[in-house]
């Protein structure tokens, strides 16, 4: 006659303490049957008293009979399931429980067991014994009522890459869920965490990290916060890194009762000490805004301040005050003065400057170069005074006691009226030709070459001589003293003549040189 089919499945997936899955062994033994011989349905006997079934990776299947169709029975009988783990798996947990089944298909972690539920254990899923079962050469030989190894070998090695080194906060079971642990993240790598593996979120406190092989490499995946003696108003913060030869030392270091203020830095130079970022600009400044920062950009060529920064030089300790720098007043523009911003008042000296246009005062140069332009066609007379020539002379170019150059070269081209020349700063004459004109034997010659040098003999006026040589070889001179001149501003330079509306005129060159 044939075996009657089995009409239970139980299924289930068992994890340790920690939420690993295990391998192993899960048995299940008829018990409870007494000195009767167990039958199905009262008639077939059972083809075993024990089954077995390996657990993989956690899961397993299992078919049986249910304690319905058992006999003595209905529900008399019962089955114990245990579980061995096996030698390789990360834990060294096992459990017995007993259950009785009625026919159906059924969720291990759904179940209750017969009788009281295990201490420390609050559903029937995966519960650790009062001793643990000696595993030579992989584990410690036991557990004490009070949670402590008694004796076993020197190393404890977890072997698979999740298992954890943990510690829970109560002192009562081992059983309890551990909120401090060590585990695997990669070789040679341990995180200090909350008990789960691979959390990196804990601390390590030691009076001292010592590496006796060589140095200690902190990577912190974002920054340091902090590595010094405290957290507490006027604790020292701070990083020494000294040397292999002893003889140069780095100390970074900020006293927290001056931290709102930037603290203090004190930097002993080693030759190749540096301030790197391999990608991005960086910042060096005090307080926690960019604002004020020096940039350092990527390409270790640049340095730039903001508009208001100032390279500056001081007297003597670099804390004190500067009182020489370079400073921005606007672009392209840079100013030597005394160390505040936009300050011009310094002096610049070199033993040779190139390429450049120098039109300040008292620029130590002979002669300069201001303004020179060539001929301008043929300009009519009006009568009235007409602007033959103009340029805008500089502000402080030309300082007190120095001289100003002026010169023109004309032609009078149409016409033989007599003509005046003059030349004007800011509308004031500060030379003219005193009534004499050309074409005539006294005066100037129809084309000429006038030269007129104006001395600014204080703030506000000067004196001023021009002179020509004539065509009949005679010289020409003429003076004028001008006033409500503001050498300290820009001015304007003119060269300027009046003739009748029946003449013409024709520039030939304009020139304006400064002499100090």
């Amino acid at each position: 006659m044939a075996i009657r089919a089995t009409d239970t499945t139980l299924t289930g997936t068992l994890t340790d303490s920690q939420g690993n899955t295990v391998n192993g062994t899960l048995t299940m033994t008829l018990q409870g049957y007494g000195a009767t011989v167990p039958l199905i349905s009262g008639s077939q006997a059972l083809p075993g008293l024990t089954i077995t079934t390996a657990v993989s990776s956690g899961v397993f299947s299992i078919s049986f009979y249910s304690n319905q169709i058992i006999t003595p029975g209905p529900l008399v009988t019962f089955y114990n399931i245990s579980f061995q783990p096996s030698i390789t798996t990360t834990t060294i947990f096992a459990f017995s429980e007993n259950f009785q089944f009625s026919p159906g298909t059924f969720d291990f972690s759904q179940l209750v067991p017969l009788g009281a539920v295990v201490p420390g254990r609050a559903s029937p899923t995966f519960v650790a014994p009062n001793v643990f079962t000696a595993q030579p050469g992989q584990f410690l030989t036991g557990l004490t009522s009070s949670g402590n190894f008694t004796t076993g070998p020197t190393n404890l090695t977890l072997i698979q890459a999740n298992g954890v080194r943990g510690w829970s906060s109560g002192n009562t079971s081992p059983l309890a869920a551990a909120d401090t642990g060590l585990s695997r993240i990669v070789a040679k790598t341990i995180a200090v965490g909350n008990g789960t593996q691979g959390d990196a979120s804990g601390t390590l406190q030691a009076s001292t990290v010592n590496n006796p092989g060589g140095n200690v490499n902190i990577t912190p995946s974002a920054q340091i916060p902090r590595i010094g003696s405290g957290s507490g108003n006027g604790d020292l913060w701070g990083t020494q890194i000294q040397n292999s030869g002893n003889t140069d030392i780095y100390i970074l270091a900020a006293s927290s009762s001056a931290y709102t203020t930037g603290g203090l830095i004190n930097w002993i130079p080693n030759s190749s000490l540096a301030l790197y970022h391999s990608s991005q600009n960086f910042l060096v400044g005090a307080g926690t805004s960019s604002t004020g920062a020096v940039n350092f950009d990527s390409t270790g060529r640049n340095i730039t301040f903001s508009n208001l920064g100032v390279a500056g030089w001081t007297s003597g300790s670099p804390s004190s005050a500067a009182d020489s720098g370079f400073s921005r007043t606007a672009s392209a523009t840079v100013a030597v003065g005394n160390g505040t911003q936009g300050d011009a008042s310094g002096t610049l000296k070199a033993a040779a400057i190139t390429s450049a246009s120098l039109v300040g005062a008292s620029n130590g140069n002979t002669v300069t170069l201001l303004n020179v332009q060539d001929g301008t066609g043929s300009i009519a007379g009006t009568g009235a005074e007409v602007v033959m020539y103009t340029y805008t002379l500089p502000a402080n170019t030309v300082a007190v006691g120095k001289v100003l150059r002026i010169t023109v070269a004309y032609n009078h081209t149409t016409g033989s009226a007599g003509t005046t020349i003059n030349f004007k700063i800011n509308g004031q004459s500060v030379i003219f030709t005193n009534g004499q004109t050309d074409n005539s034997v006294t005066g100037l010659p129809a084309s000429s070459v006038l030269t007129a040098e104006v001395h600014a003999n204080a703030a506000t006026t000067s004196v001023g001589m021009a002179r020509v040589i004539k065509s009949d070889g005679s010289a020409f001179a003429g003076s004028n003293t001008a006033s409500s001149l503001t050498w300290g501003s820009n001015q304007t330079v003119t060269a300027t003549f009046t003739v009748a509306n029946t003449d013409a005129f024709t520039g030939r060159m304009f020139m304006v040189e400064l002499i100090q």
